[in-house]
């Protein structure tokens, strides 16, 4: 992807949802010093120390070791290996362990992009350097009605990091198995959240709860082609024209370096341009730098839940819900969910058209037309 043409109606939206990514992208990873501290730098060093003919290999390796399909250390210490290859492995699991520990689960080459600072495309100095450059254009092509061209690589790499998901699309991972009729069994992995391994080792019974429930309402999300980042709180730039958005941008480039309000000034002032000077105002983007940690918090709680970010109301009612109760929601969030996985959309969609036909044809009692259960039957006389 070279480069992208924007309609001028669409480009302010579409750029908005670019750039909430990468304010995203770099929150999620952390400022600079912590980026140094996590794993994230020693793990890209160590790679560098790997022979570059052995280096497709062990980017293999990595790949699927923080893939949602499998664990960390099952592939890493799969099989035997000689005393020098098992010491690199053994570096490897540990930065591997400690991003798991600090980050959501993250793709390979989301963690070597975050750990290429600062020399990163989507670094927030680079981030904003690109605002400013597009906004230039907005403003001069609106006059003119001309579509926006996009060649900057930083604007390339957040269309990606939109279009691809890829803040989300490595949580879970769906893995089909083979028909049978017109059934499609399926089986969502989440880096063994939905198996009994780890509950099997320490003598725990494994059970459903909310944090599964989480993480199949963003499977069915990612399988309807939407991005559940989307609804994750506290966005930062809705509802702000593309002219409002220099003082957040500015307080995330601060907030990245740990730069005080005269450090940054010093720096920066002079690599904008000077029209727009005036954004460099102390107070607003203080105002901004309290807002970006509302905004880490609520992307944290959703990329990375504990059972504490729920509501202890909803996890009691939960627990004094009736178990007849329980296995319907259960069912109808599976049908929900299997549903935005058919592909046999035309049948669905006979569907639908058999219900209005339904209802037109008998609007007093067309339920009475629905099969039902037997009353003798354990879910009653519940009509499908």
């Amino acid at each position: 992807m070279k480069e992208i043409v924007l309609k001028l109606s669409e480009a302010e939206n579409v750029l908005r949802e670019w750039f909430e990514a990468g304010i995203a992208f770099n929150l999620i990873f952390g400022p600079l010093h912590f980026r140094k501290e996590s794993g994230l730098v020693h793990l890209r060093k160590c790679l560098a120390k790997i022979p570059l003919a052995l280096r497709p290999q062990y980017y293999d390796i990595l790949e699927k070791a923080f893939s949602p399909r499998h664990n960390i250390l099952d592939i890493l210490f799969r099989n035997n290996y000689d005393y020098d290859s098992l010491m690199l492995r053994g570096q490897l699991y540990a930065y591997a362990e400690c991003l798991t520990k600090n980050y959501p689960k993250m793709p390979l080459k989301l963690l070597l992009t975050a750990a290429a600072t600062p020399h990163s495309v989507l670094e927030p100095k680079k981030i904003i350097h690109a605002y400013y450059k597009v906004r230039t254009e907005l403003e001069r092509n609106s006059r003119q009605k001309l579509n926006i061209t996009i060649v900057d690589p930083t604007l390339i790499a957040l269309c990606k990091l939109v279009s691809e998901r890829q803040l989300t699309s490595n949580l879970v991972d769906i893995e089909y198995g083979n028909p049978q009729g017109k059934m499609t069994p399926f089986r969502i992995h989440s880096f063994d959240l939905f198996t009994n391994k780890y509950r099997r080792l320490s003598n725990e019974k494994f059970s459903l709860d909310q944090v599964h429930g989480h993480f199949i309402s963003i499977a069915h999300k990612l399988a309807l082609g939407r991005d559940p980042l989307n609804e994750v709180s506290h966005p930062l730039l809705k509802d702000k024209k593309y002219t409002q958005w220099a003082p957040i941008l500015h307080a995330l480039c601060r907030k990245h370096e740990n730069s005080s309000q005269v450090e940054y000034y010093k720096k920066y002032s002079k690599k904008f341009p000077l029209k727009y000077k005036h954004e460099f105002d102390s107070n607003s983007i203080n105002h901004q730098i309290e807002k970006l940690n509302k905004r880490y918090c609520s992307l944290f709680r959703f990329l990375k839940p504990s059972p504490e970010n729920f509501s202890q109301n909803q996890r009691n009612a939960l627990k004094t819900t009736p178990p007849e109760v329980m296995q319907k929601m259960i069912v109808y969030h599976m049908i929900m969910f299997y549903f935005s996985l058919i592909k046999n959309a035309a049948w669905y969609i006979k569907v639908r058209d058999f219900m209005i036909s339904l209802k037109m044809s008998y609007p007093q009692d067309y339920a009475s037309k629905l099969f039902a259960f037997s009353s003798g039957d354990e879910c009653m006389d519940d009509t499908l």
